[in-house]
C-alpha cells in the first residue's frame, strides 16, 4: 500500500519542532566556531556542534526564529499544536554564570514567543518571504485555540560541572510555574558527564515531583566526518553530515537512555516523563542485546529491579522514524515491555499476526509515541517544487512521517490518533 497526499486525521500535535530565541541568536552570532551563526555575503549560516571543521551548516533565516513562519508551517501541514524547543539545548559554550542567566532569559523569551501577537500588525509575527502563509491561514482551522496552539520545552543551564545542580532544579521550578512552558529539553551531555551523573539526582526528583516532561535531545558532540580523516567512524569527508545526522544523533540518544536505565534512574523515579528524540534511536531494536549484555554483569543485574527491556514501557518516544516498518517495529517492541518485568519466563514468542494479543501490544506501544517533524531542519529541496502549492511548500520531513504513521497496516484509527495527537494532548494539556 502506497500512501501519498493528504490523509485522514484527528488532532495532530508536533512535539519535535525547533526555534531559536533572540538571546540565543545573539550569543551564537558572537561566536566564530560551532555552535555559531556566521554571515557571508548577507546570508547567515547556522553551524551547530555537529558542523565542526568544514561542515557547511544550515541556511539561517526567519524559519528558525519567526513565529508566523512556524504557524504557517503548522497550517500548511494541518498541525493543530506544537511543542517547540531550542535545537541545541546545551549551553556548554558559556561560562557557568552566563549559562544560568542565559537559560533564564531564553525561557522568558520562549514564554513570550508562544503567545500570539496582540495585533496582526506586529511586524515580527507577519509572514515572511521565506515561508508565506498565503491561503493556508484561512484554509485550516486548528482544533486548538490560537492562544494555546504553541507551547515550549524550557531550557536548563546544562553547561559543565561548575554549574550548581541547584541552579538546574531552580530553573525547572520556574518552568513549572510558567503558563506556556511544558517541561524542559535536555542535552544528553548533562553537566558534562552525561545524564547518569549522580549529581543530577535532584533533577530527577524535582521533575518527577512536579510532573514535568523532559525531552532528551542529542547534542551531536561526536567527531564529525569533516574534522576527521577519511575512513573514520562516519566514512568519507565527502559524505558531509549525512551519517552523523542519520546514525550519530540517534545513537547518542540511545546511549543516553541506556545509561539512565542501567544506572537505575528509572527504578528510583518510575514516574519520570522522559521523551526520547528520534524514536529512541537504536534503543528499541538493540534492547534485547542490551538486556543480554546486562545479564552478564552481576553488579548491574543486582542494581536493577527488572530486565532492561521493561523500562522501555516507562519512556515516551517521538515518532520520527520516516518509515512505517521502523515505526511499527518500535511500537511493538515498546508495547511488549511489560512482559519483561523481573520474574517473567524470559524469551517470548511474537504474537500471531492479526491476533488480539498483537493488537493489545500495539495499543500499549502506541500510547508511548508522539508525532514530530524536526522543523525547520530538512527544508524542501528545489527539486521538490512540484510538491508545492501557491501558498507554501510541503516539508517532506512532516509529510513523510505522517504518511508513515498512516501506512502501518496493523494500526487501527485508535492507535493512529494516539500517536498523532491524543498522547500529546494528555501529556501536555492541549484540548
Amino acid at each position: 500500500m502506497r500512501v501519498t497526499g493528504s490523509v485522514a486525521r484527528g488532532l495532530l500535535v508536533d512535539v519535535h519542532s525547533h526555534i531559536y530565541t533572540p538571546r540565543l541568536v545573539e550569543l551564537l552570532r558572537r561566536r566564530a566556531s560551532p555552535p555559531c551563526i556566521s554571515s557571508t555575503d548577507g546570508q547567515e549560516t547556522l553551524r551547530t556542534s555537529r558542523d565542526s571543521g568544514e561542515g557547511k551548516g544550515s541556511a539561517f533565516g526567519p524559519q528558525f526564529w519567526q513565529r508566523s513562519n512556524k504557524v504557517a508551517f503548522m497550517d500548511r501541514h494541518r498541525i493543530d499544536a506544537s511543542i517547540v524547543s531550542v535545537a541545541d539545548p546545551c549551553l556548554d559554550f558559556l561560562p557557568p554564570e552566563e549559562a544560568v542567566e542565559a537559560a533564564r532569559v531564553i525561557n522568558e523569551e520562549l514564554e513570550s514567543w508562544c503567545l500570539p501577537p496582540a495585533s496582526s500588525s506586529d511586524s515580527e509575527d507577519m509572514p515572511s518571504s521565506v515561508f508565506s502563509a498565503g491561503d493556508a491561514r484561512t484554509a485550516f482551522r486548528a482544533a486548538v485555540p490560537n492562544s494555546s496552539r504553541i507551547r515550549a520545552f524550557g531550557v536548563l543551564p546544562f553547561a559543565n560541572e561548575a554549574v550548581p545542580v541547584a541552579a538546574v532544579t531552580s530553573q525547572l521550578e520556574a518552568i513549572h510555574k510558567s503558563t506556556s512552558l511544558r517541561g524542559a529539553v535536555l542535552s544528553t551531555k548533562g553537566l558534562g558527564k552525561g545524564l547518569d551523573d549522580e549529581r543530577l539526582e535532584p533533577l530527577w526528583e524535582c521533575a518527577e515531583r512536579l510532573e514535568q516532561p523532559l525531552f532528551v535531545h542529542p547534542h551531536g558532540d561526536g567527531t564529525a566526518p569533516t574534522s576527521s580523516a577519511d575512513g573514520g567512524l562516519f566514512g568519507l569527508r565527502s559524505s558531509g553530515a549525512t551519517l552523523p545526522l542519520a546514525l550519530g544523533l540517534p545513537f547518542e540518544t540511545a546511549a543516553a537512555a541506556a545509561r539512565l536505565i542501567v544506572s537505575g534512574v528509572l527504578d528510583r523515579y518510575p514516574r519520570l516523563k522522559l521523551i526520547l528524540a528520534h524514536s529512541g534511536g537504536a534503543l528499541p531494536m538493540l534492547s534485547s542485546r542490551l538486556a543480554w549484555c546486562v545479564s552478564q554483569e552481576a553488579d548491574i543485574r543486582a542494581r536493577l529491579k527488572h530486565d532492561v527491556r521493561y523500562y522501555l514501557g516507562q519512556l515516551y518516544f517521538d515518532a520520527l522514524c520516516y518509515g512505517p516498518e521502523e515505526l511499527e517495529l518500535a511500537v511493538k517492541i515498546v508495547g511488549r515491555a511489560h512482559k519483561h518485568r523481573r520474574g517473567g519466563p524470559g524469551i517470548y514468542g511474537t504474537p500471531k499476526r492479526g491476533s488480539q494479543e498483537e493488537q493489545e501490544e500495539i495499543t500499549a506501544g502506541a500510547r508511548r509515541f508522539l508525532f514530530g517533524t524536526d522543523h525547520p531542519f530538512f527544508p524542501p529541496l528545489a527539486s521538490e517544487s512540484s510538491e508545492s502549492s501557491a501558498e507554501a511548500p510541503i516539508w517532506q520531513s512532516a509529510s513523510t512521517n505522517l504518511q508513515a504513521l498512516h501506512a502501518v497496516a496493523s494500526f487501527t484509527a485508535h492507535e493512529r490518533d494516539l500517536i498523532a495527537g491524543s498522547n500529546a494532548s494528555t501529556l501536555f494539556g492541549f484540548s
